[in-house]
């Protein structure tokens, strides 16, 4: 009786998760969840994902158009100089660059002008924050 329940119990915590609509990308494993989404994106997307940040941008390089991402700082090869974050599409007033930011949006696939697919959150909300968390993050 103990083992049915338990599978029971199991069995709803996984159709619970798979009804979830909605992700935090938590401080402590930053990376491990951004590497889980890049790795499994058809898993994700249209999910709602929540992140915190800093902001920046850059141009691209063919088209030269700006491009806008959320990013924190990583273990790389030579001290914590890797990226982990997402671009971010936002139609409204963008912060400054290097402002901490909470982000709110829905993943979803794009070609970029090579034709390869890339992820990106197109925000429903992209507030500003007072605090910063860890900038540099490990895992």
């Amino acid at each position: 009786m103990k083992k049915l329940l338990l599978v029971v119990f199991l069995l709803a915590g996984v159709f619970v998760c798979a009804q979830a609509k909605d992700l935090l990308i938590r401080e402590r494993f930053f990376i491990t969840q951004i590497n889980e989404i890049y790795v499994n994106p058809k898993s994700y997307l249209g999910m709602t994902i929540e992140l915190e940040g800093i902001f920046d941008s850059y141009e691209a390089y063919k088209t030269k158009e700006k491009r806008y991402f959320v990013f924190r700082y990583g273990p790389g090869c030579c001290g914590p100089d890797a990226q982990a974050g997402f671009e971010i599409v936002w139609d409204k007033s963008h912060p400054k660059e290097n402002d901490w930011v909470k982000a709110k949006g829905v993943l979803e696939e794009y070609a970029g002008e090579d034709k390869v697919k890339y992820l990106r959150l197109r925000l429903t909300s992209l507030e500003v924050l007072p605090t910063r968390g860890k900038e540099i993050v490990l895992r």
